[in-house]
């Protein structure tokens, strides 16, 4: 039970964003951008960058116009971005392709979606990556205490005293 207490959510999906954003209200949207930014910090500690979270983001959305909310969401795809091809996997989305497919793609309707699909399951691939991470530094200890077992001497029955 403690050992998913730390792993991260791999599982969201467009249908079911869109599904939680209608019956919420739109609350869901939030939430969603509070567990990314939060995600994203722990899974890239190590990039000295952080993400903003979920205060700030509407703060300066506000004060901004919006302006601040594309400049979240082009920052947030560009570090998931980097994270993956740190890790050898190839991105679903940059910083420009989401800027390009919520902007230009709103001529096409659905734009904005294929926008929000990639920035989804790009935010699961760099959760699964941590959560292997983890296992797998995880299993290191289980695997070098094994060892070390096997090469501790037995301990001796006690001798049977002979009278």
């Amino acid at each position: 039970m403690a050992e998913n207490a730390n792993k991260l959510k791999t599982n969201r999906g467009l249908f079911k964003t869109i599904l939680l954003t209608i019956v919420t209200f739109g609350i869901y949207q939030l939430y969603l951008r509070h567990a990314w930014a939060k995600e994203t910090n722990i899974a890239c500690n190590g990039d000295g960058k952080k993400t903003t979270g979920l205060l700030l983001l509407w703060l300066f959305g506000v004060l901004t116009l919006g302006i601040y909310v594309i400049v979240w969401h082009w920052k947030f795809a560009e570090r998931t971005k980097a994270f993956l091809e740190a890790n050898g996997k190839s991105a679903r989305i940059s910083g420009v392709g989401f800027f390009l497919w919520t902007w230009l793609g709103s001529m096409i309707i659905v734009g904005p979606m294929i926008a929000l699909y990639k920035l989804i399951h790009q935010a699961n691939a760099v959760n699964e990556i941590y959560n292997a991470q983890l296992e797998a530094a995880a299993a290191v200890p289980a695997e070098e205490a094994a060892p070390a077992a096997a090469e501790a001497p037995a301990e001796e029955a006690p001798a049977a005293d002979e009278e």
